[in-house]
């Protein structure tokens, strides 16, 4: 009996695992859709906002959320939080000394999850402090001014 009640617990998650994933491997080309629906609508100008063509992206850009909720695939919201490399893409730092180093500034890319598992990473924005940013590099050559101390000498003698 014990045998048959960890068969049946076992054939249950696994199903669920199998569910998941396929949920998932659906999901992932519908959230570039959904990309592209968001890109449309910030394309928008003030003027085109109250068009007919643009709400009914809206509408559509609505229903696209919905179904995904019902799917349990969540927006990540990384922006204001610490940077956390399982769940974020940092593609750029920038200098900020309002706020701690490695905090989220921005998303520019939207993350997703389903249940508790990542879909597809925030690809982000990340402070760092001017301490942290290093020499400053040449406008001319974009490289770090030259440390006298640091390079290399000729013994050709």
């Amino acid at each position: 009996a014990a045998e048959l009640d960890n068969y049946r617990k076992r054939t249950r998650r696994e199903l669920e695992q199998a569910r998941s994933q396929g949920v998932a491997e659906l999901a992932l080309p519908m959230i570039d859709v959904l990309d592209n629906l968001e890109r449309a609508l910030d394309a928008a100008t003030p003027e085109e906002q109250s068009s007919s063509i643009v709400q009914g992206i809206e509408m559509v850009r609505s229903q696209f959320l919905d179904c995904l909720d019902s799917l349990d695939i969540r927006r990540l919201d990384p922006v204001g939080r610490p940077f956390d490399p399982h769940f974020h893409d940092a593609l750029m730092e920038e200098v900020r000394d309002d706020l701690a180093a490695g905090t989220v500034i921005d998303e520019l890319v939207r993350g997703y999850r389903i249940g508790d598992r990542l879909l597809r990473a925030s690809q982000v924005r990340v402070s760092k402090t001017s301490a942290q940013a290093g020499p400053e590099t040449d406008p001319e050559t974009d490289q770090a001014p030259a440390d006298s101390s640091s390079e290399p000498t000729s013994d050709d003698s």
